[in-house]
């Protein structure tokens, strides 16, 4: 990772950065003009690797590696990319593929049918919908290549095949070519393709479904209740592809699909074209094998005129799922999950309140139930009891936690991961690895499409759009986001390791030569579950470039400006997710695990000998790598003395201390409004003293008033300990401008007593915060994790977060952390 010092500042909390146009983000890309061989000066381009989570640009180009052959595999039925770049070195025109048969040496073929040809397309996009930090010309989504296209001097095209296995091929190596044909020139790529001797079974139990909505970008244009239904199907089939079991209905039993009675009796009369129902409908078509969500509150409609609470409000409430059920067994629809309030952790105590409610009096009644939302204390302990099915948002509580629910029969999923779609590898991680190795039952995911205006335009509204599938209309061609074709091969990741599970446990029941190969294989899965990232957050936010060049730097290189606007940040290298893992290692991983189920099932004779051999186990890193901007290291000194806990640094009092100045979160200059730390130990307690500068002293933002109070939304600072530098775990503090202080983090009953004193001085427009935090039993020597961070929240102020360490997001990033030493 390299990162060099940057001349302004790109965060988008800082008040010179308000305009979404002046945050924009653009690809640096340093490499030179290649220097062709004389082969490829004659083609006028050059034909280079483009791994399918690699984000390629308009303005890629090739290193010296070269594509001269592509050798895959997949299962039976299986649908995996094929992925590759094309850098024209002269203006190209009517370039197109030209995809061969697949044959085996016994004459057997694959038609080329079973291979369809894509294009990369463009747009600029925002990194998460909400943010004003946006990627200019990212690479979105994937649109079929049914025309010839052109390419620029000096610029690429990504193209992306997607290979169907037949259901019923025949095992074995498969070969072929891929031909580029421009109008003057072409080129063969070598094509092997390798089917197992195996079809990835859809493990019963797992939930993976995208939330569903009509939004009228799409359906405001259906004037038909067939255009309707063939609107759905379309979408449930295309859904049902990608790996989705389930779905989250958020267009519920429309009103005019039941009546109530003055006796509270619900009855329902439905008629077949209400939106509800020609989803159900679809579902059931294409076999969808999990129960759904209903997120819509449509029972809350049903109580209209009664006074929540009462013994007839949930009376109704209750009736309304009980005919529902009675009446989509009939019909047989799926089984539902019913949420009462969406996300009630992040509104109102009453609607907390409400939730719970409902909660207790759906599960009196035996209707299955459902919660979203962060994994507080709201979500485990006070509605988590009541819930059957637990859907963290983005990241877990805890294994602990995630382990207990299971055991106690619920199931327990993780969503909204990545609420652009355009993210490959985030959605690839959060459904594939991450999932399996938290013993997690699926995810899901906000929305197969929506958003607001133009689905293609992310500034024509103040918040974005989120997109996983891209519909046609006059101006574009559509098709599936990039986040959405990596999804599926998450969802395919997590398929093969249950499948090797499930082969083990017949290989070991079998014995003999099969437990053996039983025996291997599964010490390859436990150790590849210990190697994985412990890191229990899987999310956008996790996501960020290796690398940053400041604007003198990339001036000498090639990126594409955006239109309007300013270019807040030069962006270079990889964009990645904050894992252990490199890219390729996502298929060295399911190579590794495919052949060791080849070689259990070769041992039970169950197959023929194939050839597959067991590859070397995949070596993966055992620590985060950090950018350099994270590579920070603080000397705590053992203080002679400790420090006076009363919000008043009296001369003396740390010049033993470490001292450390905040930088912005988000950019590498200094915040608006400074901070300064100081840091020492004695006897077993980490002191540390902030003194935050504020030219707006009157318009601080201090609503908590007692300890445990919500003190993350007044002003206030930070510190995040991780002990043994986990990557994955911390303790937390936070303190506003009162001393008022709240603890949480990554460990239970953790109730230190912390020591804390705050004052706030007109005056001198500063205030400062002392705190003294318990480290007995923490086993902080030699090194631990550490982070300090300031929220400046002024009234009418826009926020601006400061950091020790920059982590780029959410606090909460033990990856980033910088090293805290201990020396005497």
């Amino acid at each position: 990772f390299v990162i060099f010092n940057f001349s302004r500042s790109y965060s988008q909390t800082v008040s010179n950065v308000q305009k979404p146009e002046d945050a924009a983000v653009v690809y640096v890309e340093r490499n030179p003009k290649p220097v062709a061989t004389k082969s490829e000066q004659e083609n006028g381009f050059i034909v280079y690797p483009g791994h399918s989570l690699k984000m390629s640009f308009e303005h890629s180009r090739p290193d010296s590696m070269r594509l001269t052959v592509i050798d895959a595999f997949a299962a039976q039925g299986e649908i995996i990319p094929v992925t590759f770049c094309i850098y024209a070195l002269r203006d190209i025109e009517n370039a197109q593929l030209k995809i061969s048969d697949l044959k085996k040496n016994d004459g057997t073929v694959i038609p080329a049918t079973s291979m369809k040809p894509y294009i990369v397309k463009y747009l600029t996009k925002r990194f998460m919908y909400q943010k004003l930090q946006h990627l200019v010309n990212a690479p979105v989504y994937i649109t079929s290549l049914e025309n010839p296209v052109s390419i620029s001097t000096d610029r690429s095209e990504k193209f992306w095949i997607n290979f169907h296995s037949p259901e019923h091929a025949l095992p074995g190596v498969y070969t072929g070519t891929i031909t580029l044909q421009t109008e003057d020139a072409s080129e063969e790529i070598p094509l092997k393709i390798r089917i197992l001797p195996f079809k990835l079974p859809e493990p019963k139990g797992l939930l993976y479904g995208l939330y569903y909505m009509a939004y009228n970008q799409v359906f405001g244009n259906l004037k038909t209740v067939d255009e309707m239904r063939a609107q759905v199907r379309h979408d449930l089939a295309d859904m049902r592809m990608h790996g989705m079991t389930s779905i989250g209905i958020c267009n519920g039993v429309d009103p005019s699909s039941y009546t109530v009675s003055d006796k509270g009796e619900v009855k329902f009369h439905f008629d077949g074209n209400t939106l509800f129902e020609l989803t159900m409908e679809a579902y059931k078509e294409y076999k969808f094998t999990e129960p759904v969500i209903d997120m819509s509150r449509a029972a809350q409609k049903a109580t209209k005129g009664y006074q929540f609470g009462t013994p007839e409000y949930d009376s109704i409430y209750v009736s309304f799922y009980k005919e529902l059920f009675k009446e989509a067994a009939s019909k047989g629809w799926p089984a539902m999950y019913v949420q009462p309030y969406d996300e009630p952790g992040w509104h109102s105590q009453q609607e907390r309140d409400e939730n719970l409610h409902l909660l207790k009096v759906l599960k009196a009644a035996g209707i299955p139930t459902e919660i979203d939302g962060p994994g507080d204390n709201y979500f485990v302990n006070i509605a988590g009891p009541h819930a059957d099915f637990w859907n963290y948002n983005a990241a877990i509580s805890s294994e602990e936690d995630v382990q207990k629910a299971r055991s106690e029969g619920r199931k327990v999923t993780l969503y909204n991961y990545d609420v652009s779609g355009w993210l490959g590898e985030c959605g690839r991680w959060a459904t594939g690895l991450f999932n399996w190795k938290f013993g997690l039952d699926g995810a899901f995911n906000w929305v197969y499409f929506g958003g607001r205006e133009d689905l293609y335009n992310d500034f024509d509204s103040k918040i974005g759009d989120w997109m996983h599938h891209y519909p046609k209309t006059a101006a574009h061609p559509g098709g599936s986001s990039i986040g959405w074709e990596n999804i599926r091969q998450g969802i395919n990741d997590r398929h093969y390791l249950e499948l090797c599970q499930q082969t083990i446990s017949r290989a070991k029941a079998k014995g003999g030569v099969s437990a053996k190969a039983a025996e291997e294989a599964d010490k390859m899965l436990k150790e590849l579950r210990t190697s994985l990232s412990n890191n229990p957050a899987a999310q956008y936010k996790n996501m960020d470039w290796t690398m940053y060049l400041p604007e003198e730097e990339a001036k000498k290189h090639a990126f594409v400006s955006p239109i309007h606007g300013k270019i807040s940040a030069y962006a270079s290298g990889a964009y990645k997710y904050g894992n252990n893992l490199q890219l390729d290692d996502y298929d060295k991983i399911r190579r590794m695990v495919a052949a060791h189920i080849v070689h259990m099932m070769e041992k039970m004779e169950e197959v023929s000998p194939t050839g597959i051999t067991i590859p070397p186990d995949v070596k993966i890193s055992k620590t985060i790598p950090k950018p350099e901007f994270a590579q920070k290291t603080i000397h705590i000194p053992v203080l002679k003395s400790a420090p006076v806990i009363d919000g008043l640094i009296t001369p003396n009092e740390w010049e033993e201390a470490a001292e450390v100045e905040l930088t912005l979160n988000d950019g590498f200059e200094a915040p608006k409004m400074p901070t300064k730390v100081h840091c020492g130990l004695r006897n077993n307690m980490l002191y540390i003293a902030f003194t935050c500068t504020e030219e707006v002293i009157d318009f601080l933002t201090v609503n908590a008033n007692k300890q445990g109070d919500n003190v993350t939304s007044d002003d206030c600072v930070e510190v995040f300990l991780d002990p043994g530098i986990t990557q994955s775990k911390f303790y937390h503090v936070a303190v506003n401008p009162l001393g008022i202080y709240l603890t949480d983090g990554s460990y239970k009953d953790w109730n230190p007593d912390i020591k804390t004193a705050a004052t706030i001085n007109k005056e001198k427009q500063e205030w400062i915060v002392e705190l003294g935090i318990p480290v007995k039993g923490m086993e902080l020597a030699p090194r631990f994790g550490l982070n300090f961070n300031r929220e400046r929240r002024p009234k009418d102020a826009l926020l601006e977060l400061s950091s020790w360490v920059m982590t780029r997001g959410g606090f909460g990033r033990p990856e980033r952390f910088g090293t805290a030493i201990i020396v005497d």
